[in-house]
């Protein structure tokens, strides 16, 4: 039998949550199932891409491979070990950065002091440690910081000393819970061509991304599972989760006043409406047929319209049509 780098069967997390003031005898809890027998194998060299909106699961199911989380059922291994019973050979399988990472090194130290500690950790000599720290230090852009203190960094330079720790071992399994997150756009456009130029292409690692961010998940990812309520609801390529919607076209508006969809409802050829950030998003199966009436129907009711552009369906739209609301509709974290 095949043994892939990540296995997952059957996965399932509960967590019990406490509401009210602490002050008070009686406090609510309330359960919440974080995962529900989750399935996936990530193959070797592989982005495998994780996405959902925050509260989906991600996040547990990274902390359950990094050993932080033990799950109620089910198994998961990393490189062969089961990350419950030899969770000491698992961790020494893999890199990782979790969401809000940025507190994962020590502030009194410095960025260089932080990569060595931790290489000396991994088993890495002296030398060996300070080396691999420069070079990473130098390909997150953070060389004329390396020797000041992390509490005096930004959020986004901490989290890239965060993503050079996951580096400093060259462990041969790299999980990244939202990797770009706080990041200014420009590096975060550099980081991901540096995660599938060299990490995967170059160095073979293997790679599980997981990700709210649609773009990203498209870019980086070879497959994609989309989970949702705490279960995977499809897992294929990127290409084939788009095809799902091949046969729609999306009129993507920004306007300067809010509106009530159901100002729409009434056009026919309409198939979806959805909001996403400041845009509207109109699903229709012919952008020419409906667009001089939906024009008309924003102008009628005095909504000014900023922008306007018809768009090819994304892995967002995708995950629409198969949960009803978008990436950015979060819960709780989880």
């Amino acid at each position: 039998m095949q043994e892939f780098p990540i296995y997952v069967s059957k996965i399932s997390k509960k967590f019990v949550k406490t509401r009210g003031s602490r002050f008070k005898r009686s406090r609510e809890k309330k359960t919440v199932q974080a995962l529900d027998k989750v399935d996936l194998q990530v193959h070797k060299g592989e982005i495998f891409g994780l996405l959902g909106p925050n509260g989906a699961g991600k996040t547990t199911l990274v902390k359950i491979l990094t050993t932080i989380v033990i799950p109620d059922h089910g198994i998961a291994r990393i490189n062969g070990f089961d990350v419950v019973k030899e969770s000491r050979q698992a961790r020494a399988s893999f890199g990782a950065t979790i969401g809000g990472g940025e507190r994962s090194t020590y502030w009194k130290m410095t960025g260089l002091e932080n990569l060595i500690f931790f290489g000396r950790m991994y088993g890495l000599n002296k030398k060996e440690a300070k080396k691999r720290a420069i070079h990473l230090l130098e390909q997150m852009q953070l060389t004329d910081k390396a020797t000041e203190r992390v509490e005096n960094y930004s959020t986004g330079m901490k989290m890239k000393v965060n993503f050079a720790r996951s580096l400093i071992s060259n462990a041969p399994i790299l999980i990244f819970d939202e990797p770009t997150l706080g990041l200014d756009p420009s590096f975060a456009r550099d980081l991901r061509l540096y995660i599938k130029n060299v990490l995967q292409k170059e160095e073979g690692k293997t790679i599980l991304l997981t990700t709210h961010y649609m773009a990203e998940a498209d870019q980086l990812s070879d497959r994609v599972a989309l989970i949702d309520n705490g279960k995977i609801i499809d897992l294929s390529t990127p290409e084939q989760l788009k095809l799902r919607v091949k046969e729609q076209e999306v009129i993507k508006i920004k306007t300067s006043d809010s509106f009530s969809y159901g100002t729409l409802e009434d056009i026919s050829g309409i198939l979806e409406v959805h909001h996403h950030d400041d845009y509207i998003r109109i699903h229709t199966p012919d952008s020419s047929q409906i667009m001089l009436s939906v024009l008309e129907k924003l102008k009628e009711k005095d909504i000014r319209i900023q922008s306007i552009d018809v768009e090819t369906p994304t892995l967002e739209d995708a995950f629409i049509q198969l949960t009803g609301r978008g990436l950015t509709d979060s819960k709780e974290e989880v």
